[in-house]
């Protein structure tokens, strides 16, 4: 189990490729690349995705990202406009 986690808005417990498995997801069921994706963290957004061991498949990205975009409440909704 992974203990790589989101532990405020935009702010990770830090990756470490030697402590973490690039594809194990942690307490919360969330990839890595999950995480860092929701911190916007992109330095270990990169580090992890440029891992020789990561695998793409099953990784959900790009729902996290807008997740960690809107919490913040700066974002426009269409509905908002």
């Amino acid at each position: 189990m992974n203990h790589y986690q989101l532990i405020t808005h935009g702010q990770t417990s830090g990756w470490d490729a030697s402590s973490n498995d690039v594809n194990g997801k942690n307490f919360y069921g969330m990839l890595p690349v999950e995480v860092a994706a929701q911190a916007g963290d992109v330095d270990e957004f990169a580090a992890i995705v440029s891992h020789p061991a990561f695998n793409p498949l099953g990784a959900r990205p790009h729902m996290f990202a807008e997740v960690g975009r809107i919490s913040d409440g700066s974002a426009t909704r269409a509905s908002d406009a």
